[in-house]
């Protein structure tokens, strides 16, 4: 089983901004079976061992992808091929500005990033996330 070390407790302006996001909401494209491992950053959990605890997620992330690449490869490419790597990055890049007015003249980016927040597996991400920080899911859309 894979396990996604994701926040836990952040510090307010954090919350929902954070990267274990992108992992979480690919894991539950592929529907890959995995566990969060909660850090409570607020508490300095990241600041103990930070350079043990990168590289162990650096070797984790490495056997990830290739463990997700072969998985890909056959039955579970075609319940996500709609949907890439790229089109969470892009996603999650465009979310940083989503209380902005930056998307307006971009009618047709605008609608790319509705479509990909729209998606199941995201709402299943967000909700969890929520859950998982202690915040309402309004407060992080």
């Amino acid at each position: 089983m894979i396990t996604l070390y994701g926040f836990g407790r952040i510090f307010s302006e954090g919350r929902g901004e954070t990267k274990d996001l992108r992992a979480q909401w690919a894991l539950e494209e592929t529907g890959l079976p995995y566990r969060v491992h909660a850090l409570d950053h607020a508490g300095g959990e990241l600041d103990k061992d930070a350079h043990k605890l990168k590289t162990e997620v650096r070797k984790l992330a490495g056997r990830w992808l290739k463990d997700v690449e072969r998985r890909l490869e056959d039955r579970e490419w075609i319940a996500c091929a709609d949907f890439t790597v790229a089109d969470i990055m892009m996603a999650c890049v465009l979310r940083g500005i989503r209380k902005t007015d930056l998307m307006e003249p971009f009618p047709r980016v605008k609608t790319y990033y509705e479509r990909c927040q729209a998606r199941p597996a995201w709402q299943r991400t967000l909700a969890l996330y929520a859950e998982r920080i202690g915040v309402r899911l309004e407060d992080i859309r």
